[in-house]
Formats: structure tokens, sequence, C-alpha cells
């Protein structure tokens, strides 16, 4: 299987037992980064679209077909040591595991067919989805112990951890990928261009407050950023992810006759309602919030592009036949 759990059709060399890897191979370097050198757990889309549904034949007669195509990302949230090891958005591109709709063939009784395409490109014709868990499946750690005053050192060791399900998730949501723009392409019939909130702009939040790690055992401690921050979570925000931002309808020759804004709360205070759990990062607890605000739409504005124009030309023409009553 994939690193996010979908089949990818790959099965060790050893023809008894042929049971899956789960572990790839691996460079992991002096400073707690890795890098992955066999593609045991890299998605597969041929695999991947087996399952999916095909298609919908609705009681009127009609139906809808679906087709596929693999998820695409030019970002991913990872841990990196230029970053401490607290998850951040890299400009990296990469297909992840399951599938997305290319297009759908939507055909009526009568056998007429109307065709929706989805494109998944941002306002700079790059990918816009944003891979929200780069998995890990290496940590190393080394141990220095002093319990001699002959021997300062009575202990040097490095210990390599390795999991099949992962190390240091970035975060709680569930979602594989997010995207922030999708635009759907009718048959001779313009387009509806859809934005979402994301982790451009709605990131899990790290603050450092007063008392934020708490170190469990006895002992001085020196650790490494990636020792102390491998396993800290942030305060999830993911509510506010997801979320329809701008909706903008164009007719067939690109032209625009319809935006939609919508805004949700964006009260600063609304971090004020949490409750405090403990989360575990090797030696060290970390106080974690959960919030509890909601998210509910704030403002919900949408302009009729038409309306506008008819209005600018509805005015000219009061302002040249002044007798027009209003």
């Amino acid at each position: 299987m994939d690193y996010w759990g979908y089949y990818n059709g790959k099965l060790t060399n050893d023809p008894y037992f042929s049971t899956p890897k789960l572990v790839p191979g691996v460079n992991y370097y002096s400073n707690g980064d890795f890098q992955y050198t066999t593609d045991v757990r890299e998605p597969n889309f041929d695999y991947a679209k087996m399952y999916a549904l095909t298609g919908v034949t609705y009681p009127t007669g009609g139906s809808s077909i679906f087709e596929y195509e693999p998820h695409q990302y030019g970002q991913r949230l990872e841990r990196r040591s230029n970053n401490g090891f607290i998850p951040a958005l890299y400009a990296v591109t990469g297909i992840a595991g399951g599938t997305r709709i290319k297009k759908i063939y939507d055909v009526d009784s009568s056998t007429n067919q109307n065709i929706r395409e989805f494109f998944y490109s941002n306002d700079l014709n790059q990918s816009s989805g944003i891979l929200m868990d780069w998995p890990r499946y290496f940590f190393k750690i080394r141990k220095q112990i002093n319990n001699s005053a002959v021997f300062p050192v009575a202990v040097d060791e490095t210990v390599i951890y390795q999991v099949s399900s992962g190390y240091s998730k970035n975060l709680f949501e569930s979602s594989v990928i997010n995207y922030s723009k999708v635009t759907e392409k009718l048959t001779n019939k313009g387009s509806i261009i859809d934005y979402y909130t994301s982790y451009i702009d709605k990131p899990d939040r790290y603050i450092y407050y007063s008392n934020f790690m708490t170190q469990l055992t006895n002992g001085t401690y020196t650790p490494s950023p990636s020792s102390i921050n491998i396993f800290v979570m942030p305060d999830d925000t993911s509510i506010e992810r997801g979320k329809l931002s701008k909706k903008l309808v164009r007719d067939e020759n690109n032209n625009l006759l319809e935006e939609t804004n919508i805004t949700y709360n964006d009260n600063p205070n609304r971090y004020d309602k949490f409750h405090l759990s403990i989360n575990i990062s090797n030696a060290w607890a970390q106080k974690l919030k959960t919030y509890y605000y909601n998210d509910f739409v704030s403002s919900n504005i949408t302009k009729n592009i038409l309306e506008v124009i008819f209005c600018k030309q509805k005015r000219n023409i009061i302002m040249i036949i002044p007798i027009i009553i209003c």
C-alpha cells in the first residue's frame, strides 16, 4: 500500500509470502532530515482507481459517468530541520494516493450529453493541491548519559526507531490533500471557479506560551529540535479550512457574470474558547489546546455583474432624460 493506505500493487520479492512492504528505504541525515530511496510506498493511480465508482443511473432514465485522475499537489506540509521540525509548507510537487474527479459525463433520457470538466490549478497555473501530511517512518535519537564522576559520559549511543504507520503526524484532520481552487468547466456554458480556505491562509497555531513544554524525567537535557519537537502537535484550526471563500461564474467567453465572497468567524477572541489536554513528545509534555468556537458564515456577498452593468446604463439614461420618474 502507499503512504496513505491506498493499494499500490507493491509486494515483496519473497515468493512464499508476498506480503506488502511497509517501510521504504531511506537516507537519514545527521540534522534529522531524511529522503526515501525506494518506491514501495509510492502511490499508483492504476491500482487506486480500481474500485472507484464509475457511474450512476437515475430513476428518470439519465445517467452520469465519472472519469478520474490522480491527486497532484504543489505544496506539502512536513517537518524539516530548517523549521525546528515544526510543520511548515514546502514547494514540493508530487502525486498523492487516491483519486479525484476529472470529468463527469451527464446524459439525459434522450441521450443528450453534457460534460463537466474539473481543473485544480491556482491563479499561477500551478497545482492548488496541498498535501497535508508527509509520512515519516524513521526517527533517530543520540543519547549521552553521565552517571559517573570518573567517566563523564557513561553511555553514548544512537537509537533508531522505525514504525510502519508513520511518526509525527502534522495535524488532526483526516484529509490527505486539500485544494485551494477548483474550476468546473461546462460544455458551451462557461465555468464556475471555487476558491477554498486552506493551510496557506488558515494554518494551525504553534504558540510557545509560558510553560508550553514540561520535562517529564529527571536529568539535564540539551535536546536537538528533532528530539523535542518531532511529536509536538498544533493547536488545531482545521475547522477553518476547506470552506468556500469565493465563487466566480463566467460565461463561455470568460466574461464574469457573478461573484460571491464569503467570510467566516474572524473574531480574534475566538481562540479564547479552548480546553487543555496533554500531548507527550519524547521526554516532554506539551499543553495542547482544543478549540470549541464556531466558524459559521459572518458575511455572504454576491455581486451580479449583469445587474451592475444594467444599473450603470440606467443611471446614464436618467442623466440624459431627466423627466424619467424613479
